[in-house]
C-alpha cells in the first residue's frame, strides 16, 4: 500500500492498539488514531450516544479523535485503555452504558452530556513529542508503504500484527 505518514501514523496506531484489543468500540478504535496523529479540534458534526455503538464514518473521524482527547484527559489513560479493552464493535447500547458506568462512574448518556458541554474546542498533539520528552525522529516528506500481516492467516483478528514501514 502506498500513503502519505498522516495515514501511515493512522495505521500503524491500528497495529499497535490491536495487541491490546482488536475489535473495540469503533469509536474509540478511530477516535484513538485520530487522536495519536496530532492535534484534536471541535468539529460541527456532534457525537450522540448512539454513535458509541454504531460503525464510523470516514467524516467522524475528527469528531471521534476529539472524544478520545477529551475522554483521556477527562478520565486519564488508564480509564480509557480499561474502556477500550473492555468493550466490543456490535455492543448493544445498554451494555455500552453499563460498561461506561463500570468503568468511568457514569452512563454512556451523561458521559456524552459531559462531553457536550465540558469539552475544549482544541487539543494541542499527544504523545511523548508533544512535552518534549522524546527524541524526534525526522522523517522525510514523501510516500511511504506500510506492510502488515498476520503470522496465521487462518486467523481472522489482529491481535498481533507485524509491521514494516518503507518509504518509496
Amino acid at each position: 500500500m502506498r500513503t502519505t505518514l498522516e495515514v501511515a501514523t493512522h495505521e500503524i496506531v491500528h497495529a499497535w492498539t490491536a495487541s491490546a484489543r482488536s475489535k473495540p468500540l469503533p469509536l474509540l478504535q478511530e477516535g484513538i488514531a485520530v487522536r495519536l496523529q496530532g492535534t484534536a479540534q471541535r468539529t460541527l458534526k456532534a457525537l450522540s450516544v448512539e454513535d458509541l455503538s454504531a460503525e464510523v464514518s470516514w467524516d467522524q473521524y475528527p469528531s471521534a479523535g476529539h472524544f478520545v482527547a477529551w475522554l483521556i484527559e477527562s478520565y486519564g489513560v488508564e480509564r480509557f485503555m480499561e474502556l477500550y479493552v473492555r468493550s466490543s464493535r456490535g455492543m448493544a447500547p445498554a451494555a455500552v452504558s453499563a460498561l461506561f458506568l463500570d468503568v468511568l462512574g457514569s452512563s454512556s448518556q451523561d458521559v456524552m452530556l459531559d462531553y457536550s458541554t465540558h469539552s475544549k474546542q482544541y487539543y494541542p498533539a499527544a504523545g511523548a513529542l508533544a512535552c518534549g520528552s522524546a527524541p524526534r525522529a525526522e522523517l522525510p516528506a514523501g510516500t511511504y508503504e506500510i506492510w502488515v500481516w498476520r503470522r496465521d492467516e487462518a486467523y481472522e483478528d489482529w491481535a498481533s500484527p507485524e509491521l514494516r514501514v518503507r518509504r518509496l
